[in-house]
């Protein structure tokens, strides 16, 4: 279930919003943001029993017209409440990182194939599915592009779909600078 909140919802929201937690969430543009400054995720995740309940969009959160694991599926979200979004990250036949919850292409997408069989220009062809299997407009991302995006948006929770490749992971985070967003 997804809940719609109204302005006066959206301000009434923040107003609850205390102690240092206030620092991390805002509202700008008709969106919610999570920002976590350089070395404060610990301070983010630490526990508060005055802090409003947080939630965490599976998959990034998904409508109908809006597909799992889409950049533009959490700008969605973000439009609704302060979210923290879990995201599912595998590895394709060249060795780049995109965002896909299952290893076959199918279910999600256009095209036809494993992940980790098919090279990344290939993947950048195809067009995401939503909910339904409706066809959107949107692209497949990749890892980078998404840590890019949720820089003071979000943090997103990486769902690694193998263990195998984390310390390749945990490189391509550091050389974005991007350890207070995941």
């Amino acid at each position: 279930m997804i809940t719609f909140f109204t302005s006066w919802q959206n301000e009434m929201l923040l107003d609850r919003l205390t102690g240092s937690l206030n620092d991390f969430i805002g509202f700008n543009n008709g969106s919610y943001f999570i920002e976590v400054p350089e070395g404060k995720i610990d301070e983010f995740f630490r526990w508060n029993s005055e802090y409003p309940d947080l939630i965490s969009a599976h998959r990034g959160g998904f409508i109908t017209g809006f597909p799992e694991n889409a950049i533009e599926t959490f700008e969605n979200t973000l439009t609704t409440a302060p979210a923290l979004l879990e995201v599912d990250v595998r590895r394709t036949a060249d060795g780049e990182w995109i965002l896909m919850h299952d290893e076959d292409l199918s279910r999600t997408t256009n095209g036809t194939g494993i992940v980790a069989e098919t090279t990344l220009a290939e993947i950048k062809t195809l067009q995401l599915k939503d909910d339904r299997g409706n066809l959107t407009p949107y692209p497949v991302p990749t890892l980078e592009e998404a840590l890019l995006w949720a820089e003071g948006k979000t943090i997103l929770e990486l769902d690694l779909k193998s263990d195998d490749y984390t310390n390749e992971v945990v490189e391509i985070i550091t050389e974005l600078n991007a350890e207070d967003q995941v």
